[in-house]
């Protein structure tokens, strides 16, 4: 569908407003109202340190084919920074010519354009993570010539606030082209998945969100033994549903003197714990013959090793 550009100018209001723009970008951040510009490589900390932001814009369009690892490393460093208290909005810029990185038009070659089609990619799987967790994160993906990427992007990008959903806009020279995607289940018919109780399964990204389901799908099917790599460290004495009231007033009675941003990552981390002791206790129940969780970061060979 084709819509309609909305006006220019100073009636685009993003209000408080994070611009991260990668090491490589080459074009000039946007003049934004109350803008922090941070660099997309700044630390957990640094980022964490900026309080909670109603809206984040990330400018990728400097990625290229070669530095696309980096990007996407990025993306999900910069969502467990976000994830204690999600944005209201996510921008992410990409420059494929409007194209989208699959319609003609695109300006940059086909590794380059797969390298920044990832990475929007993995934000709009980021999006789908804080909506199934009740957060009301709208994500929309601006594509569009380096040059097009101003106030007109913005505004037509707050044209499309009031839709649900991840939204792609691609600028082009005379119009602006928004698609929404639609989700669809997978089609799981087919082959059955030559697994059994005395098969091991082993699953990187720990007991939560995405790896949580596949592993319960394996459960149920397969009734195989599960290994699960995480971060996330288990406390055995996590039970129960998790409560924000509970768990911030003994974060805070066990770290006195933790600030305000200190204090929201210790009880995020209190409700990754009880996330993990629920999926594991979900798939004992689920079926699987036996399930073994090891805290560690399957990037790091000496941890895993």
């Amino acid at each position: 569908m084709t819509l309609e550009t909305a006006p220019t100018g100073p009636s685009v209001e993003l209000g408080r407003t994070w611009v991260l723009c990668h090491p490589s970008a080459v074009a000039e951040v946007p003049d934004l109202p109350e803008a922090i510009v941070v660099g997309e490589d700044a630390s957990e900390a640094e980022l964490a340190a900026l309080g909670p932001a109603p809206d984040c814009v990330i400018d990728y369009r400097g990625v290229a084919a070669q530095t696309a690892a980096a990007g996407l490393l990025g993306v999900f460093r910069l969502a467990r920074v976000l994830h204690a208290t999600p944005p209201g909005r996510v921008i992410v810029a990409t420059a494929c010519g409007g194209s989208l990185g699959v319609l003609p038009g695109c300006e940059l070659g086909p590794d380059a354009r797969a390298a920044q089609g990832a990475i929007a990619g993995a934000w709009k799987a980021v999006a789908r993570e804080w909506s199934d967790a009740g957060a009301t994160t709208t994500l929309r993906v601006v594509d569009g010539p380096v040059g097009r990427w101003d106030a007109e992007a913005f505004a037509a990008v707050a044209a499309l606030g009031r839709r649900e959903g991840p939204v792609e806009v691609g600028l082009r020279a005379d119009s602006v082209a928004g698609v929404t995607p639609v989700l669809r289940g997978a089609d799981l018919a087919g082959e059955p998945l030559r697994l059994g109780p005395d098969s091991v399964c082993v699953l990187l990204g720990g007991g939560r969100g995405i790896t949580a389901r596949v592993a319960r799908l394996l459960a149920q099917r397969c009734g195989c033994k599960l290994f699960l790599i995480g971060r996330t460290e288990v406390d055995t004495d996590v039970t129960g549903v998790f409560d924000q009231r509970t768990e911030r007033a003994r974060c805070r009675a066990e770290n006195p003197d933790a600030g305000a941003a200190a204090l929201s990552r210790l009880v995020e981390g209190r409700r990754r714990q009880f996330e993990v002791a629920a999926s594991i206790a979900e798939l004992a129940s689920a079926g699987a013959s036996a399930v073994v969780y090891h805290t560690g970061d399957a990037s790091d060979p000496e941890q895993i090793g």
